[in-house]
């Protein structure tokens, strides 16, 4: 299980580097979440704030749905970001369609308008692919939801944050957690 990253950031943080990098992660769906983390030089994740936002117009897709869903992301994120120099956020991207196109489609719209939006307010963001977010957390491509929980309730600060009262909200939280320690390797890797 990861509490920390596989490789301190002082390997290849440039002269004059901070000591602490902080980054976002966003799994956007109609249960989106949100987490903040700060990740220290020797490589020790600290969850900083965590949030989840419900969607229940996007469950079925409209234009007006869906602009609505990336307005109250991009809000939220607004409160995770605002206080951070540079702060980037990990947006999990959709992934297969396989049955359901409508929904595909969908997710697709929001991380794209979730991105350009970012873009814009020069925030940079880094696309993460679901099995890289599972690998980051648990080492396991096709970890369950359950181990996913369990894993991210490790990290310091985790465990009081989680939603224990909502299991699929705890599964947002765990997921976004998972998206910006994957997108922190992706950035590092860079």
């Amino acid at each position: 299980m990861v509490t920390t990253l596989r490789t301190p950031l002082k390997d290849r943080r440039p002269a004059g580097a901070r000591e602490t990098f902080e980054i976002v992660g966003v799994d956007p769906s109609s249960l989106t979440g949100i987490a903040k983390l700060r990740i220290l030089v020797d490589g020790r994740i600290t969850v900083l704030n965590l949030k989840t936002l419900e969607f229940p117009s996007i469950a079925r897709p409209s234009t007006a749905g869906i602009s609505l869903a990336i307005a109250d992301i991009v809000s939220a994120l607004a409160e995770f970001v605002d206080d951070c120099d540079a702060c980037p956020v990990g947006i999990e991207q959709p992934f297969g369609g396989g049955h359901d196109l409508e929904g595909y489609g969908c997710h697709m719209l929001i991380v794209g308008g979730l991105q350009t939006i970012l873009a814009a307010k020069g925030i940079r963001t880094v696309a993460v692919q679901p099995q890289r977010a599972k690998v980051a957390l648990t080492d396991d491509k096709h970890a369950s939801k359950a181990k996913m929980i369990a894993t991210a309730r490790l990290l310091p600060k985790a465990a009081e944050q989680m939603d224990w009262r909502r299991k699929p909200h705890r599964e947002a939280q765990a997921d976004a957690i998972a998206v910006a320690i994957a997108a922190a390797r992706i950035l590092r890797a860079a």
